[in-house]
C-alpha cells in the first residue's frame, strides 16, 4: 500500500514543487531580481526537461532579456512539441522581435497548415507583413482581425491607418473617415490624432493655404470650443488645438503615449512631450515603451541628467547601475582628466558592463552622442573581444579605420576577427585579400586560398584571394588566368578590380589595366592602395604611350 501511495502521491508533488517555482520566479522578475528569476528557471528545467510550460517560461524570460538563446529555445521547444500552437505562436512572436524572418514565416505556415488561424494568429501574421512591408498581406490580416475581434478599437485604428496607404481613393478616404470616428472616442483618441496629423503631412509637404484650412476643419470637427476636455480655449493654432485633445485622452496606454511623444520630439516639440509625461500617471511613465521613447527625445535635446535617469529606469533595457553612473560621471568629469586618464576612466566603465552587450551598446550610442571617437573605439574593441560573433561590430572598426587611412589598424583588425571567427570563410576570404593586396606577412598562402576555391569554385572572392595568394607567390600566369574565368561584372568590387588591374599591369597589358585601375580609384582606398594604383599606372603609361605613336 505504501510503494502504490507513493506513485499515487509523489506526481502530485512533484507538479506541486515545479509551479512553486514557476511562481517563484515570476515573482522575482517582478522584483527586478533578475538573475534569480533566471537561476530558478533552468533549475527547474533542468530538473525536469519535459515540463514545457517551464520551458515556454524560460524561452519568454531569455528573450525579454535580450539574450540570443530566447529564440534557439523557441525552436528547440517547437522541435520537441510541434504540435502544440503555443510553441509555434511563442517562435513565430520571438523570431519576428530578433529578425529572424524566416523562422517567423515558417512558424506561421505550419500554423495555418494546423488550422489554429485564431486572432493571436492573426496579430503575428499583420506583424510579419508590417516588418516586410508588405502592404497588401498587413491589410488582409487586419481585416481578419477586425472581424474576429470587431470591439477591438486599436485593431480598426491599425487597419485605417493602412488604409490611408492604398492607391484607391475611396479605400484612402473611407481610412480618413475611420480615424476621425475613432479620435472622438476616449480609448485611442491620441494615435488617430497622430496618425491624423502624419496624414496631413503626407498630403501637404509644405505650407499652403489649402493645409491651414484643412486643419483649422480638423480641429473645428474634433475638439470642443469650450469645456473641460479643453484647455485653454483661447488657443488658435489648430494643430496645438488637436495635440492638446490628444494629451486629454483618458487614461492612455504606453503605446499612446509613445506615439504621441514620438510625434512631438520629430516636430521639434521635445520639452512640450516632457512637460506632458511629468503630468502622467507614474506606472505609465515607467513602462519600457514611453521610458524608451522618452530616451530617444533626451538624447535629442541632449538632456543628459533626464536620459541617465529613464536608463537606469530601463529605457535601453537592463543596465548595469554602476555603468550607466559610471558613464555620466566620466562626461562631467571629463575636462579635469587627460587624455590618458579619460581612456582609463572609460575602460573601468566598460569594465563594470560585466561583458553585458546591452550595456555595451548603451555605451557605445552614448560616445557617438557626446562625439567621443576614441571612446567608440574603446566600447567597439570591447564588443569583437566579448562577443565575436556580432559582426556589425568588426564593420564599424574596418569602417573607421579606412576613413582614417589607417592601414596597419585595419590590417589588425582583420587578423583578430579571422582568428575569432575560424569558421567563417568569408571573413577568412575578406582577410586574406586584404592581406595580399597590402603585402602584408600572415596572409594566408595559396595551398590554404586553393581550398576556398575546390569549395566554392564560382565565389568571385575566394577566386580573387587565391589569385592573390598565386601572384604573391610569383605565379602570375596562374593568377591572370584564374581571374580571367570571372564574369565582368565581378569586378564591380573596386578591390577585386584593383587586384586584377594590378596584376594585368604587371604582365605588361597596360590597356586593360587601366579601366579596371580606374573604377578601384573612384572609391575610398587606402593611401598603400593608392600607392600600389599610382606604380602600376607608371607602369601602364610607357606603354599607352607606345601604342598611340604611328
Amino acid at each position: 500500500m505504501a510503494l502504490v501511495g507513493y506513485y499515487l502521491v509523489w506526481p502530485k508533488v512533484r507538479l506541486w514543487r515545479q509551479q512553486r517555482s514557476l511562481a517563484e520566479a515570476e515573482n522575482y522578475e517582478k522584483a527586478g531580481d533578475y538573475r534569480r528569476a533566471l537561476l530558478i528557471l533552468e533549475q527547474t528545467v533542468q530538473i525536469n526537461p519535459q515540463n514545457w510550460e517551464a520551458r515556454r517560461r524560460l524561452a519568454n524570460f531569455l528573450e525579454r532579456s535580450g539574450h540570443r538563446q530566447g529564440l534557439e529555445a523557441w525552436k528547440e521547444i517547437v522541435q520537441a512539441e510541434p504540435a502544440e500552437p503555443r510553441n509555434l505562436l511563442g517562435l513565430a512572436g520571438a523570431a519576428l522581435r530578433s529578425g529572424d524572418i524566416t523562422a517567423a514565416r515558417q512558424a506561421l505556415a505550419q500554423l495555418q497548415r494546423t488550422g489554429r488561424t485564431d486572432a493571436a494568429y492573426y496579430r503575428l501574421s499583420s506583424g510579419l507583413a508590417l516588418v516586410t512591408h508588405d502592404v497588401g498581406a498587413l491589410e488582409a490580416a487586419l481585416a481578419e482581425l477586425s472581424r474576429l475581434e470587431p470591439m477591438d478599437q486599436r485593431v480598426r485604428l491599425n487597419l485605417a491607418t493602412v488604409r490611408l496607404q492604398s492607391a484607391d481613393p475611396g479605400v484612402v478616404e473611407a481610412g480618413r473617415t475611420a480615424l476621425i470616428a475613432l479620435a472622438r472616442s476616449g480609448p485611442v483618441r491620441i494615435r488617430a490624432i497622430v496618425e491624423l496629423l502624419n496624414d496631413m503631412a503626407r498630403r501637404w509637404p509644405q505650407p499652403t493655404r489649402e493645409r491651414a484650412a484643412a486643419f483649422q476643419q480638423l480641429a473645428a470637427e474634433l475638439t470642443p470650443a469650450r469645456g473641460p476636455t479643453y484647455d485653454p480655449p483661447e488657443v488658435g493654432d489648430p494643430v496645438e488645438r488637436l495635440v492638446s485633445f490628444a494629451m486629454r485622452q483618458p487614461d492612455p496606454e504606453a503605446e499612446d503615449v509613445g506615439a504621441l511623444l514620438s510625434w512631438l520630439i520629430l516636430n521639434g516639440r521635445a520639452a512640450a512631450g516632457f512637460e506632458w509625461l511629468d503630468r502622467l500617471p507614474e506606472n505609465i511613465r515607467h513602462s519600457r515603451l514611453v521610458t524608451a521613447t522618452a530616451s530617444e527625445a533626451a538624447l535629442k535635446t541632449g538632456d543628459w541628467p533626464h536620459l541617465r535617469q529613464l536608463l537606469l529606469d530601463g529605457a535601453w533595457g537592463a543596465q548595469p547601475p554602476l555603468a550607466v553612473n559610471g558613464a555620466f560621471d566620466a562626461r562631467r568629469n571629463r575636462s579635469q582628466l587627460s587624455p590618458a586618464a579619460q581612456a582609463s576612466r572609460w575602460a573601468s566603465v566598460i569594465e563594470s558592463c560585466k561583458a553585458s552587450l546591452p550595456a555595451l551598446r548603451m555605451l557605445l550610442r552614448l560616445s557617438e552622442a557626446w562625439q567621443w571617437p576614441d571612446e567608440q573605439q574603446q566600447v567597439l574593441e570591447a564588443i569583437t573581444r566579448d562577443f565575436a560573433g556580432e559582426s556589425w561590430t568588426w564593420r564599424r572598426l574596418i569602417s573607421q579605420a579606412l576613413v582614417r587611412g589607417e592601414t596597419e589598424e585595419l590590417w589588425q583588425v582583420y587578423q583578430r576577427w579571422s582568428r575569432a571567427a575560424p569558421g567563417d570563410t568569408t571573413v577568412q576570404i575578406e582577410a586574406a585579400i586584404m592581406g595580399h593586396l597590402l603585402q602584408k606577412s600572415g596572409a594566408p598562402s595559396s595551398s590554404s586560398t586553393s581550398a576556398w576555391v575546390q569549395r566554392q569554385p564560382a565565389a568571385p572572392g575566394a577566386v580573387v584571394a587565391h589569385a592573390l595568394a598565386l601572384w604573391r607567390g610569383q605565379r602570375l600566369a596562374e593568377a591572370l588566368a584564374l581571374l580571367g574565368t570571372l564574369r565582368a561584372e565581378a569586378f564591380a568590387e573596386p578591390r577585386y578590380a584593383l587586384a586584377y588591374g594590378l596584376m594585368l599591369s604587371e604582365a605588361g597589358r597596360a590597356r586593360e589595366s587601366e579601366p579596371l585601375l580606374n573604377r578601384a580609384s573612384a572609391e575610398r582606398m587606402l593611401p598603400d592602395e593608392m600607392l600600389l594604383i599610382e606604380q602600376a599606372r607608371a607602369r601602364n603609361q610607357p606603354r599607352l604611350s607606345g601604342s598611340r605613336q604611328p
